[in-house]
């Protein structure tokens, strides 16, 4: 696979080292470049999905959110590239399986993949000239960033727009945000870190125009630049490339960007922060505690192998001893997600809190803490804790997991551990051997981990506690002081002028099309490109028992087993549909009879990766019958899938529902984790709230997943006490009807070499399943709800919206479908781009598909607007409907359609994908039938099928998610919203 060795010259490159990694069959080759000291790691290996990034370290020195922006802006053009938006351009003719760019705390990274070589190379050149040769223009900066503007709904005010500015916005309206942040930042008080590199909303507008442009010249060198390539292509090649086009012009240049060490304090400190609730709500239990150590760097291999499994121990699952002893405290209702190992700094950060308390609890949650270390550290813990924990770390190691993309962004993360920081970059791929220095270490030191706890927790003085707290007046607050900022603007003649003069520039700059000369520049495949099949999965069908179903994947999954239980929800009595989620949580998070929940979660974690439930709904593309499943997942190792089936088998039968005060835990669990989503993902509630009026399967989708649920935990939460016997009864009668032979479909993704002794075992479990009912003939679980009004708003605390509008599409295997996705993909990469992102400010905008009911959902989300919005979502269709497409436009979306179908998935993904098409009848046959009608596409299809959908658009719902004086302040365009007002609470 590799021929090169250190010192080989390669096209202005010299190598510095290779070396073998036989953990990841793959090679680390690293390479200097000799004119500038650009450092260019290949991690080469036979994967077929290859991925670059370019990485600069971006240190911010304040809070204005420099780095974020210049994200944004170095992708609005460049000097290769000189269109407004080449990134999106890239995207419409594009067989990328991810592409995307990250602010982290220290740099920023601008990252591609792609199956294809020339494709790759595509994604590459363009990102590298928007990283090295950007435009960079005023309007750029405006439009990204922020700029005033006066206010549409007010005429005479000005008020505050951006991209980055609604983003961070919608940031800084989520609690859990806030404690995040803090939780890492107060650490830092004497370096970087300590600043917000994203931005705070409140000093974005304090950030000028020329102030960018000496950041941007500063630190966007090639000196100051790490290139990361991973796959299976040629580093010879890569490197001719990226000397040529990029690297050749530069010369050295001394940058001073690393990342200077935290100064250790002498003493703890207290953090206070707050955040806006709403006046009417109760701020009792409302307040989130986290207590933050600073640890050691993250440099060091060993310390961080340690430190994980270390905190795997102590709050890696719902039986771990810190974590456990708070929980059962009373002192909050649940752990803090805050909780656990950050490993994003140089420094490692731990932390431990709890959400639902109150500020008057933070010194006995202090002193609870201290004292259980100490116990801890004088005591011990038992062995089958630390077993355990090693077999969890060992697991995640092992598989091939994406953690939302590519495979290669994984390799990369781990390479930049030590690379950013001057360190050795190939520590964290000898996991084998760092294993082996630790258990090395642990037999010489018994007390080794105890050492690391006394020394790095209780011992340790860099300590904070932090307290995120409820303010019902923070809203207000917030508001004055920007009224204050823009009244002071308003009053002056003078920076009206010039603010007039900017919008007309930055609106010049918006609506002027790119030159037809320089949309050409852009790079894109041809249908010649396109595979004219889709993707198949290999596929095996087996019985077990006799009767039941096994799906079969043999697919390379390092040796690791993933096992799939779908239970048929048909004929399930609909009072208990709002319970099926409460009953997925508790069978994973339940003790067994006689057996507390926190051995369970030992033994789950000493013999699994992982136990869970989730669930599935939609519309059997045959049969037309809609159709529920509720699927539990196990994962293991395959020396440990005897234990790992036994251990779910034993908990589908016999979790122990009888515990009153872990159901408690665990509503309120479940009650936090819905109500503090609600924010980060508002686009996701409002598309499946809207869809939910149309389709039976998005309206049970959101009865478990969505806005119903929130409310039902809500109010299931409320009085518990005097509910709880009902919830166990409930939690029994959905297993009686549910966990049932008849019901039931497997499914099992391993290599073949392991499928004898799992099939076994799936035989024994299956054995143990009651046979039961079979479902009911009418398989129909919840039928869509009457609904009047054609728009709801949903008013929460927010300083920023969510969008959408849901109308019927054509279901799957109609024709009219195809050519919905590919009119989706030409929307969301033109006009709702430019007119809802790049006019409106909304961090995002998009048109897509949901289920095989065929549901057209428009969707906005971290929006300034609603009307405004409303509209581009509609005039979206008239423009394809008035406007003749190009050869060129059309193949471009269609190669953009089909490359979200080529995406390359992780082996668990894949079988799981395989079983869900099996459960609704996608076969082969009807994908491949999709895939011509996809190819066959041309303008006229489209602007028949926008036609259409024009028709079902005015007779959809819209479903709006905001702060209500945005939404009374908008009302006077759009009466219908208040007949649909009502509040939800965060």
């Amino acid at each position: 696979m590799n021929t090169l060795v250190a010192g080989d010259s390669l096209f202005g490159f010299t190598v510095r080292s290779v070396m073998e990694i036989p953990d990841h069959q793959s090679c680390l080759i690293t390479l200097d470049h000799v004119k500038t000291g650009c450092e260019f790691i290949h991690f080469l290996n036979t994967d077929r999905e290859k991925l670059f990034s370019f990485i600069f370290r971006t240190p911010p020195d304040d809070d204005t959110g420099i780095p974020h922006i210049i994200e944004h802006a170095v992708l609005c053009g460049s000097r290769a590239f000189p269109v407004k938006d080449p990134f999106v351009l890239l995207l419409k003719g594009s067989m990328k399986t991810f592409l995307n760019a990250f602010t982290a705390p220290d740099c920023t990274m601008y990252v591609g993949s792609s199956t294809l070589d020339q494709d790759f190379l595509n994604l590459m050149h363009v990102y590298g000239d928007a990283v090295f040769n950007p435009l960079l223009k005023e309007e750029v900066f405006m439009q990204e960033g922020y700029h005033l503007e006066f206010d549409e709904k007010n005429p005479g005010r000005l008020s505050i727009v951006g991209v980055v500015y609604n983003e961070m916005k919608g940031n800084y309206s989520d609690p859990e945000s806030i404690v995040y942040e803090y939780s890492c930042r107060a650490l830092f008080p004497n370096t970087t870190y300590r600043y917000e590199a994203g931005g705070d909303p409140e000093h974005i507008p304090d950030l000028t125009f020329r102030k960018l442009l000496r950041y941007y010249r500063k630190y966007y060198h090639p000196s100051n630049c790490k290139i990361f390539v991973y796959g299976d292509i040629s580093t010879a090649d890569i490197c001719e490339f990226v000397h040529g086009r990029f690297l050749s012009p530069y010369g050295p240049r001394s940058i001073k960007s690393s990342i200077m060490c935290q100064k250790r304090w002498k003493r703890p400190r207290n953090i206070e922060k707050t955040f806006a609730l709403a006046p009417h709500l109760e701020t009792k239990a409302r307040s989130i505690i986290t207590i933050n150590w600073l640890i050691g760097p993250v440099t060091d291999s060993l310390l961080l192998l340690s430190f994980r499994i270390l905190a795997e121990i102590l709050v890696g699952n719902a039986g771990s001893p810190l974590r456990k002893v708070l929980v059962d405290s009373g002192l909050g209702e649940d752990i803090s997600p805050a909780t656990g190992l950050e490993t994003g700094f140089k420094e490692m950060v731990f932390s431990i809190g709890l959400r639902g308390t109150d500020e008057s609890k933070k010194e006995t949650m202090l002193s609870l803490v201290t004292r259980t270390l100490e116990k801890l550290a004088s005591d011990g813990w038992d062995d089958e804790l630390l077993r355990a924990a090693v077999q969890r770390i060992v697991f995640r190691n092992r598989e091939i997991s994406s953690s939302g993309g590519p495979y290669g962004l994984r390799q990369m993360m781990r390479v930049l551990k030590g690379w950013l920081y001057d360190a050795n970059t190939a520590d964290s791929f000898f996991f084998d051997e760092r294993m082996d220095e630790f258990r090395e270490r642990l037999a010489r030191e018994k007390d080794y981990l105890q050492h690391l706890l006394r020394t790095y927790l209780i011992d340790n003085n860099h300590r904070t506690l932090l307290i995120v707290k409820p303010d019902h007046a923070q809203k207000r607050r917030e508001e004055t002081k920007i009224r204050k900022r823009l009244s002071n603007i308003e009053s002056n003649e003078t920076e009206l002028g010039k603010i007039r003069t900017a919008m007309e520039k930055l609106r010049k700059y918006q609506e002027t099309p790119d030159s037809p000369f320089d949309i050409k520049k852009i790079p894109s495949l041809s249908l010649r490109d396109m595979p004219k099949s889709p993707p198949a999965i290999p596929i095996e069908k087996r019985l077990v028992h006799n009767s039941v179903p096994l799906y079969f994947h043999d697919i390379g999954t390092n040796g690791i087993v993933y096992v799939d239980v779908a239970f048929d929800m048909s004929g399930i009595d609909c009072e208990l549909i709002p319970a099926m989620t409460m009953f997925r949580k508790a069978v994973s998070g339940a003790g067994l009879p006689g057996i507390g929940y926190e051995v369970v979660a030992r033994k789950l974690s000493l013999y699994t990766g992982g136990f869970f439930g989730t669930f599935s709904t939609n519309t059997d593309v045959v049969s037309g019958e809609h159709r529920a499943y509720t699927i539990f997942r196990v994962m293991a190792l395959e020396e440990n899938v005897k234990e790992a089936l036994s251990l779910m088998t034993d908990l589908l039968l016999h979790a122990d529902f009888t515990d009153t005060r872990r159901i408690s835990d665990m509503v309120f669990e479940l009650r936090n984790n819905y109500r503090s989503s609600l924010i980060p993902s508002g686009n996701f509630y409002a598309s499946l709230r809207a869809g939910s009026r149309l389709s039976p399967s998005l309206s049970l989708e959101e009865k478990v997943r969505g806005i119903e649920q929130i409310l039902y935990l809500k109010e299931l939460s409320r009085g518990l006490d005097e509910k709880i016997e009902t919830v166990k009864m409930q939690l029994s009668r959905v297993r009686d009807e549910l966990v049932n032979r008849h019901r039931l479909a497997l499914n099992l993704t391993c290599e073949k070499k392991y499928l004898d002794v799992v099939e076994k075992e799936m035989e024994r479990m299956v054995g143990m399943i009651p046979a039961g009912r079979p479902p009911a003939e009418d398989r129909t679980v919840y039928r869509k709800p009457a609904f009047d009004d054609e728009v709801e708003a949903i008013a929460t605390t927010t300083n920023v919206g969510y969008i959408a509008r849901a109308f019927m599409g054509a279901p799957y295997t109609n024709k009219e479908n195809a050519l919905q996705a590919v009119l989706s993909h030409l929307l969301n990469t033109g006009y709702l781009w430019e007119e809802v992102r790049m006019k409106g400010g909304a961090y995002g905008a998009s048109a897509q598909l949901f289920g095989t009911d065929g549901i057209f959902i428009f969707s906005s989300y971290r929006d300034p607007n609603i009307t405004k919005t409303l509209r581009a979502f509609r005039d979206s269709l008239l423009a394809v409907r008035g406007k003749t497409l190009s050869s060129d436009q059309i193949e471009k979306a269609v190669i953009g359609t089909i490359s979200k179908s080529e995406k390359p998935y992780t082996p668990a993904k894949l079988g799981y994908i395989s079983f869900k098409r099996l459960l609704y009848g996608i076969s082969d046959e009807i994908r491949q039938k999709r895939r011509d009608i996809i190819l066959s596409t041309d303008h006229h299809s489209l602007a028949s099928v926008s036609d259409r959908l024009l028709d079902a658009y005015d007779k959809g719902v819209s479903v709006v998610i905001a702060d209500r004086q945005s939404i009374l302040g908008e009302s006077s365009q759009m009466q219908s919203l208040l007949s649909g007002l009502w509040e939800i609470e965060t």
